[in-house]
């Protein structure tokens, strides 16, 4: 023990400089952040700069903690000395990897000590799902310090750990330091081609955490176990490692040479692999396209074999029967009406949208009667009143209509039901959730906060930003709420101002959980009892469609397959790819409205056309 004592003391006094260096680093980071423009780019990245901090200190101090005991002439005192391997490495061992935890410690307090300065909505991003995200300050306050310092610290460990493994066969400490880094750069490498296989393990055993791998890790404390066990199992083996080298190569140093043969192979190895990688094959697209001579498909309703769309200005009948050449059959135009959404009950289709008019344009329903499909009649409208700033989601419920909508500072649902005629009366409404006050939509309607709805028979699920609730429509003028789920996001302020994708197969619910962005199943059986029966880590887009076990997700340019795996992970299958020239503008805005899936074969609209794309792809394409 006195040995032990002597050593310990040694070591750390050596590292004593080392460790002053590093605070002093991060206190002049503290005070550079009261500049306003260091601190926005600082507020921007700091997690990445702080784990490149970590990993460097990790690095530094591996490579030198060995390796100059042969720079300096010291590694003959010590060989000479009764001291067994486990002597000399282990104080050595302990004392590097204290000094990365002080250092660490550190480099977090450079965050935490000013929380405020990360408050500011300029330190926002956009998100490709449509939302702005995300409160870099919330996001901080939630994680914890020693959270934050414990998965990062990780990383660091790992990198320490290697370089000081290597440092016991160096006589430099550039030596130990280049065989570090290379036996590094192979084990990610390697960790990558297992990982493959074992995709549930990614979000603890990567090697840099990003934002979604700390939030999961943190709200799931097996993967945290993982991480931090997976991290005690390096350590504890390149500290044998170390040993076994010490007491098998006994001041013996690696020359230049192998190092050197070693990066040249891992270069060569790593540009062949580029040479012969065969070409991903092209993307498919969509197998086939119909496009309006003038305006826009808006949004589609599919009965049978035929598709009833809501252009601008009236209704268009579309014949399905051939996916791959579905044929306009006929156009209806109704005078001073702008149609957004279209709904059928029997043989009537209640188009959603603006009655043009005098002193203001006002949300009303136009009525055609389908029952010739060639023919259509307008039958009427009806006005449903000012009061709706808003509406989303159109659809059927039982014997009526069923509308999402805002009015009055509120979310909710609105429903019609439908007179002899077949003409509508509203009937109810009830409401979801109250907006925040003050709310005001500043990206005039694109991501406004918003309902998202699935109706099934007489029962509605619908998904809100606290969560999802199920309403029971079986009378239509008494709307009644049955169950409501709170999905307790990590922190739901990510995707406020979005609608919560929601989806349903037989009886499992899918519900996206905002942040880490999970798409979570409930087991619906008892729908006034819903029961979460897993989850899988990714991001599900803004409209979903869930078969067996392959989800069908929607982004800008096309839709995205995956198929949910075991263990809560899942398999990038891949994607359809709509052309550059068949988007607009309202890729952007308007998106992907609906999935509709007939004798196996998807039709949708996107841009200003109906898509059809085939549930299998064709040989040789990306799926």
């Amino acid at each position: 023990m006195r040995a032990w004592r002597a050593l310990l003391w040694k070591e750390s006094r050596e590292e004593l400089p080392k460790v002053l260096v590093g605070l002093g680093l991060c206190a002049v980071v503290v005070a550079l952040r009261q500049n306003a423009e260091f601190n926005e780019e600082f507020a921007r990245d700091f997690a990445r700069w702080i784990t490149n901090f970590i990993v460097v200190c990790g690095v530094a101090l591996g490579m030198g903690l060995v390796a100059k005991e042969s720079s300096k002439g010291t590694l003959s005192f010590l060989l000479g000395k009764p001291l067994s391997a486990v002597d000399v490495l282990l104080p050595k061992y302990v004392v590097g990897a204290v000094v990365l935890l002080v250092l660490a410690a550190g480099a977090w307090v450079t965050v935490y000590v000013d929380l405020e300065g990360l408050a500011s909505k300029s330190y926002s991003f956009y998100s490709y799902t449509g939302s702005w995200y995300f409160p870099l300050k919330q996001f901080a306050e939630e994680v914890g310090y020693v959270n934050m310092l414990l998965v990062h610290l990780t990383t660091g460990l790992v990198a320490y750990s290697l370089i000081f493994a290597s440092s016991t066969v160096s006589d430099h400490p550039l030596k130990g330091a280049a065989l570090g880094i290379l036996l590094l750069v192979v084990l990610d490498m390697l960790s990558d081609s297992v990982l493959h296989y074992f995709p549930a393990l990614k979000p603890s055993l990567a090697f840099l955490s990003n934002r979604t791998t700390i939030v999961r890790m943190v709200s799931d404390p097996w993967l945290y176990f993982v991480r931090l066990s997976a991290t005690a199992a390096v350590m504890a083996a390149c500290a044998a490692v170390s040993i076994a080298l010490w007491c098998r190569f006994r001041g013996v140093s690696i020359g230049w040479k192998p190092i050197v043969i070693g990066w040249l192979g891992l270069i060569a190895c790593i540009n062949l692999g580029d040479l012969t990688r065969e070409p991903p094959p092209p993307k498919s697209g969509p197998l086939s396209v119909l496009t309006p001579e003038e305006g826009t498909y808006l949004d589609l309703a599919v009965v049978g074999e035929r598709g009833y769309v809501a252009t601008e200005g009236g209704l268009a009948v579309i014949d399905l029967r051939d996916p791959t050449k579905p044929e306009l059959l006929v156009a209806v135009e109704v005078p001073l009406w702008s149609m957004r959404r279209i709904a059928v009950v029997d043989s009537l289709a209640y188009l959603l949208g603006q009655h043009k008019g005098l002193p203001a344009d006002s949300l009303g329903i136009a009525v055609f009667s389908i029952g010739d499909p060639v023919d259509p009649v307008f039958k009427g409208y009806r006005i449903i009143g000012g009061d709706i700033e808003a509406s989303w989601d159109w659809e059927r419920c039982g014997a009526g209509l069923i509308l999402s909508g805002r009015w009055g500072g509120k979310l909710g649902l609105v429903s019609f039901a439908l007179d002899a005629e077949g003409l509508p009366a509203r009937a109810d409404e009830l409401v979801v959730e109250e907006l925040p006050e003050g709310y005001k939509d500043d990206f005039r309607g694109w991501w406004e906060h918003k309902l998202s709805m699935h109706v099934h028979n007489e029962r509605i699920w619908v998904g809100y930003r606290a969560g999802f609730l199920a309403v029971n429509a079986q009378n239509l003028g008494a709307l009644r709420e049955i169950v409501r789920v709170e999905m307790d996001d990590y922190n739901s302020a990510y995707d406020s101002n979005k609608s919560r994708p929601i989806a349903r197969e037989g009886n499992t619910l899918y519900v996206r959980r905002y942040w880490p962005g999970d798409l979570v199943a409930f087991d619906i059986t008892d729908p006034n009892r819903p029961r979460e029966i897993g989850y899988w880590s990714f991001s599900a887009g803004t409209t979903i469609k869930v078969i067996d076990s392959w989800v069908y997700s929607t982004r800008s340019n096309g839709l995205v397959v995956h198929r949910l795996t075991d263990y809560h992970a899942y398999e990038d299958v891949g994607s359809w790819e709509v052309p550059d020239e068949l988007q607009s503008r309202y890729s952007f805005s308007r998106g992907w409205r609906r999935l509709h899936l007939v004798r196996d074969h998807f039709y949708t609209l996107i841009g200003r056309s109906l898509m059809v794309f085939p549930l299998k792809l064709t040989e040789g394409s990306q799926l």
